[in-house]
């Protein structure tokens, strides 16, 4: 991820950017409706910070430097950046032949990497584990 946004992406730039351009590969691997939920579950609660420090949390051992770098970005912004830099990678390293199927699940996993550092998930009993490697 570069170190500074270069804008806070919005649902509706993201969707514009890196879904409608890609809409039939989303809709020939069936996977549509799951990214507009992540869509819209980042939308309803990732407003939170991008970085969540609990004891034992493997995967949150930031330095202090980048964890208040990252504080300041929220979770939806991140994960629409990580979406993002993903497409821009696979479009960069598949530069000399197609590379539209592998952009619906590129973007499934940038916006779902993080989800479980939303608030409303990690305190559900299901999914209270302090493992965020696993």
């Amino acid at each position: 991820m570069k170190d500074n946004l270069e804008y806070p992406c919005t649902a509706e730039v993201f969707i514009n950017d890196h879904i409608l351009l890609y809409r039939k590969q989303f809709e020939n691997h069936e996977v549509l409706d799951l990214t507009v939920a992540l869509i819209k579950l980042l939308e309803n609660h990732g407003d939170c910070p991008s970085v969540v420090t609990i004891r034992n949390d493997f995967g949150a051992a930031y330095s202090l430097r980048e964890r208040n770098r990252l504080i300041n970005i929220s979770l939806k912004e991140h994960s629409y950046e990580v979406a993002r830099n993903m497409n821009e990678a696979i479009e960069e390293s598949h530069s000399n032949y197609s590379c539209d199927s592998l952009i619906p699940g590129a973007v499934i996993a940038g916006l779902a990497h993080d989800i479980g550092k939303i608030p409303e998930l990690r305190s559900s009993s299901s999914c209270n584990t302090y493992e965020h490697h696993i």
